[in-house]
């Protein structure tokens, strides 16, 4: 009993965690939008290297680029931002 309710919550809190990240992306989107930026200029904040090229000597969010790639193998948080974007804007 005690194993099928601590999966249970590991479940229920997985799904919390990736609600919450999916809301964020959303909502990060949807800021930038009302903000007026284009695509290429949210790209920009979020990794100018994406944008100037990898010589570019200015970062916006090194410490959270970086955990991601260290956790997702990924900069996963500009993707799921972008993937919000493009869903708002109709692409």
């Amino acid at each position: 009993m005690w194993a099928s309710g601590w999966l249970l919550n590991d479940v229920v809190q997985n799904s919390v965690y990736r609600l919450r990240r999916d809301v964020q992306a959303k909502l990060d989107a949807i800021y930038a939008r009302l903000y007026g930026l284009t695509r290429d200029e949210l790209r920009y904040i979020l990794d100018p290297a994406d944008v100037m090229g990898a010589d570019y000597p200015s970062e916006t969010f090194r410490v959270l680029k970086n955990g991601d790639i260290r956790d997702f193998g990924e900069y996963r948080t500009q993707r799921l931002v972008l993937e919000a974007w493009d869903s708002t804007t109709g692409n």
